[in-house]
């Protein structure tokens, strides 16, 4: 008969309670319908934008507009699609964050019990904007990182992630550049250089189109 180990039914029990509680709290806050709309006006065929005659980049977060866009193009549905796929993703990374990175079960126990106490956390786990897709983000880059230790190994899929939390929301950026600049110090060679900014190309591809589209590097909110 197969044995259920400690630690997996701790972490599930974990997982539970964390989806009970963010299931509890889950809301939409109004700065979400601005995405919603343009999501809206881009499965219906009339462009990424607010008003159907004017290009403005009316949100922040390219990737989670881009997720978001294809969950509504298949559910047909945007504000319960939102707040399910955000629970699910802010419990993937809270549990991510408690098994891959807390060293001991403990540890790991007391980070998801910090996350819970945490008013501001809870409310945007959901709401309806990105901060669930970043948090994803980050845990899995520091998961990455610290699998490869010292040895400045892997750079281009750390690259890959930045360039996806920079997409996600670009100020998220600087949770990442300290750590690539460490590699690129300490490692300077062309390769690593090269991975990096092989990483980055999703981000380098969005800034072009939304010079092209929008006429400007950044969100206009």
């Amino acid at each position: 008969m197969y044995k259920i180990s400690n630690d997996t039914l701790c972490y599930a029990t974990c997982a539970i309670g964390f989806f009970c509680l963010l299931t509890w709290h889950a809301w939409l806050v109004e700065d979400a319908f601005i995405t919603f709309r343009t999501i809206d006006n881009f499965i219906n065929g009339y462009g990424l934008t607010w008003n159907v005659s004017e290009r403005v980049q009316a949100y922040t977060h390219p990737l989670w507009m881009f997720v978001l866009s294809l969950i509504y193009f298949i559910t047909g549905e945007m504000c319960y699609s939102a707040m399910i796929f955000s629970i699910t993703i802010s419990v993937g990374g809270a549990i991510a964050l408690a098994v891959r990175i807390a060293p001991t079960r403990y540890t790991g126990v007391a980070a998801l019990l910090t996350l819970a106490s945490s008013q501001a956390y809870i409310d945007y786990a959901t709401s309806g904007l990105e901060n669930p897709m970043t948090h994803l983000i980050v845990v899995s880059f520091y998961i990455k990182y610290l699998r490869t230790g010292n040895n400045y190994e892997s750079p281009l899929v750390l690259a890959l992630l930045a360039s996806l939390g920079a997409l996600n929301r670009m100020d998220t950026l600087l949770f990442f550049l300290p750590i690539l600049c460490a590699k690129t110090i300490a490692k300077p060679r062309t390769r690593t250089v090269g991975y990096i900014a092989l990483g980055f190309v999703p981000f380098l591809i969005w800034e072009i189109f939304s010079l092209i589209y929008y006429g400007f590097p950044f969100p206009n909110t």
